[in-house]
């Protein structure tokens, strides 16, 4: 009787190790893929970070491109002065025009007026 009990015995501890073998390799598995996805979500991130940092690199090229063209721009003070300037080219326009159109009537006057007389050769 105390030969059964020594096979029970060994029977119920060889049951309990294969039990903590089952669960040790449960946990084993389960850390692995844990740890793989984990790996394949950081390797994700990884690749969305780099491609959010080459977008945000192009953005700042042309951000520097657009800088230096606006500062080749003219200021509100350099157009108030083109505007004056512009202004008073029109104003000259205008007194030369004025002018132009006195000094043609004046023409037309003589013209007529020579034309009444005979050509001046009386």
């Amino acid at each position: 009787m105390d030969w059964e009990w020594s096979w029970t015995a060994a029977r119920f501890f060889l049951d309990v190790l294969i039990l903590l073998g089952f669960i040790v390799m449960g946990v084993y598995t389960w850390w692995t893929s844990r740890n793989h996805v984990t790996a394949a979500a950081i390797a994700k991130v990884d690749e969305r970070v780099a491609k959010v940092d080459k977008r945000m690199t192009d953005s700042e090229s042309r951000i520097r491109d657009v800088e230096r063209q606006v500062k080749g721009l003219p200021t509100h003070h350099h157009l108030s002065e083109m505007h004056e300037k512009v202004n008073a080219v029109a104003g000259t326009m205008n007194q030369l025009l004025g002018e132009q159109r006195q000094m043609n009537h004046t023409l037309r006057l003589l013209h007529e007026h020579l034309l009444n007389s005979g050509g001046g050769s009386k």
